[in-house]
């Protein structure tokens, strides 16, 4: 899974001999898959070939391959959550491949993206940011708008009512930056509106104070872990 041909631990960094002269721009690694993005906009891809993650043919690369399909498209990014992967192209276009239950490749059909499809959801928005999560997806595009796709079961997509691609309301209009966990999604905004949906816990201008709450709030969370604890935030923070 590491790239170097075998599945031997690696104790200490080393060089992947195959993409040695390979200017590489951009690195992604999901549930036993890795992606690399070279300048020219070539994707690699090696792991663990279920579902068809590496974008290639129903076998395990122990060494980097280039994503054929993506051949001729100019690839600025790329991303991996647990069984699916993203490439995002220079264009503002969204490619995904992967396992496909729960909407998490953004596509209307759920059977499983062996190789990159293009989200056709997504086409005619320029999208110049995304962010992963285990089984979720958020895309943010030019204007500012933010889509999401996938699980919520945690309310990780905020207040989008289907499986999406699909606008997420709170955050319309507004300039942002988005950032997915396992289960979270942190979006950020240079805005001074503070208005937001009652699913989202935080809008924030990343200061000292953020900070402080972030601290606060965690404190509480793993004080009341037991499930003894009953709290809620001011919107105003």
């Amino acid at each position: 899974m590491l790239g170097h041909g075998n599945s031997e631990d690696c104790l200490h960094p080393t060089l992947v001999a195959s993409l040695k002269g390979v200017k590489i721009v951009d690195v992604a690694i999901g549930g036993h898959q890795t992606l690399a993005l070279s300048e020219s906009g070539v994707v690699f891809a090696w792991g663990d070939e279920d579902y068809g993650k590496t974008g290639r043919t129903n076998c395990e690369l122990s060494t980097p391959k280039v994503v054929d399909k993506l051949t001729g498209i100019d690839i600025c990014r790329v991303f991996s959550g647990l069984q699916m992967c993203v490439a995002l192209a220079r264009n503002g276009s969204v490619y995904t491949w992967g396992k496909a239950d729960n909407s998490r490749l953004g596509h209307v059909c759920e059977e499983t993206g062996k190789f990159p499809k293009l989200m056709e959801s997504l086409v005619g928005k320029k999208i110049v940011d995304v962010s992963v999560g285990l089984s979720s997806g958020i895309a943010v595009t030019e204007e500012g708008e933010v889509y999401g796709w996938g699980v919520n079961d945690c309310e990780q997509l905020g207040d989008l009512s289907g499986p999406g691609p699909g606008l997420i309301a709170s955050f319309k209009g507004k300039n942002v930056g988005a950032c997915c966990g396992v289960m979270q999604t942190i979006i950020w905004t240079m805005t001074e509106q503070k208005s937001i949906s009652l699913k989202l816990p935080y809008v924030i201008d990343a200061c000292l104070i953020t900070f402080q709450l972030l601290d606060e709030l965690l404190t509480l969370i793993f004080d009341g872990s037991d499930g003894s604890l009953s709290f809620s935030f001011s919107l105003e923070k």
